[in-house]
C-alpha cells in the first residue's frame, strides 16, 4: 500500500507532469489575455467611433446646414448674450463672415 501511494506521488510530481501542468495553466492564460485583449479592443473601438461621431455633430462646417454660426467681436469668440446695443460683430461660418451691428437686444423668448 504504501509503495503504490509512493508510484502515484512519484508520477503525480514527476518533472513531465509539470511541464504539462505549466503548459496547461500557459494555454489558459493565453486564452484568457487573448479574450480580455478582444474585450477591451471592441470597447476602445465604440468608444472611438463615439467620438468620431460627436466631432462630426460638433463640426462647425457640419452644422452649418442647422443654421450654425458663431459670434466673434475682434479675435474673441462671444456668446450672443455679451452683445449690447449698438456693439459691431461678426457673425461667421467655415465659408462667410458678416459684419453685423446690434440695433436692439431682445432676451428672454419676447
Amino acid at each position: 500500500m504504501i509503495l503504490i501511494h509512493h508510484q502515484k506521488s512519484m508520477i503525480l510530481s514527476s518533472p513531465l507532469r509539470k511541464i504539462e501542468e505549466f503548459e496547461k495553466e500557459i494555454n489558459l492564460l493565453k486564452n484568457q489575455l487573448k479574450n480580455k485583449m478582444n474585450e477591451i479592443i471592441y470597447f476602445k473601438e465604440k468608444e472611438l467611433n463615439s467620438v468620431k461621431n460627436a466631432y462630426e455633430r460638433m463640426n462647425p462646417k457640419n452644422r452649418e446646414k442647422e443654421g450654425f454660426a458663431q459670434v466673434r467681436i475682434g479675435d474673441k469668440k462671444v456668446s450672443l448674450n455679451c452683445i449690447k446695443k449698438d456693439d459691431e460683430f461678426y457673425v461667421e461660418n467655415a465659408t462667410t463672415s458678416i459684419l453685423s451691428k446690434a440695433l436692439k437686444i431682445v432676451s428672454g423668448g419676447q
